[in-house]
Formats: structure tokens, sequence, C-alpha cells
């Protein structure tokens, strides 16, 4: 389980909703090597930017877009956190609808 130290602005809030809307458009993030991403431009075809992620749990990463430049959290740099913390998640096998139920009623007792 991963535990964010720092505190979450409004600033970190939007970035991961532009993120978000970036995924479902499909630009994902390339894993170039460990903590460092390549993450195409939301903006412009053809425009990539690089992201290094530093460290996960401080939400430190530094980004090559104009934002990132002079020190702004991006969407680019909320893509590649979370790539970065899928890839040094350790991997569960997936549950079925009844365990995932079985949990949340014991959870949640009646």
């Amino acid at each position: 389980m991963l535990k964010i130290t720092t505190p979450i602005t409004p600033t970190h809030v939007r970035a991961v909703e532009r993120a978000a809307e970036m995924l479902r458009a499909g630009h994902a993030p390339r894993l170039l090597a460990r903590g460092l991403y390549e993450v195409p431009s939301g903006t412009f075809a053809d425009v990539a930017y690089r992201v290094e992620v530093r460290n996960v749990s401080t939400l430190a990463a530094t980004c090559t877009c104009p934002a990132g430049g002079v020190g702004k959290f991006c969407k680019h740099q909320a893509l590649a956190i979370c790539a970065e913390t899928r890839r040094v998640s350790p991997k569960r096998p997936a549950r079925t609808a009844a365990e995932v139920a079985a949990a949340v009623a014991k959870m949640f007792p009646r």
C-alpha cells in the first residue's frame, strides 16, 4: 500500500482530473527507464514530454512541459506518478465478485 505524505492541493486534484481525461483519450505514459516516462502532450500532436518520478509518496516529479518547467505540478506528472505506482506496487491476483462482496460485508457488517 502506498501512503501519500504530502498535502493534496487543488492543483494536484486538477492535474489528476486532466490526467484521467488524457488516459480516456488514449494518451498513456511510456516507461523509458526506472522512474522515467515519456508522456504525450494532450494539446499538441507528435509532442511528448519527459517526466522523472523522484518519489511517489511525496508526489515529487519533474516534467519538461511548459508548466512543469516553471515548477508546477502538471497532468504529465500525475500520469507518470500513477504509472510508477502501478509499476512498483505488489501485484495482487484478481478477485472474484463474490470475494469482493465478502470483503465489503466483513468491513461493513449489518
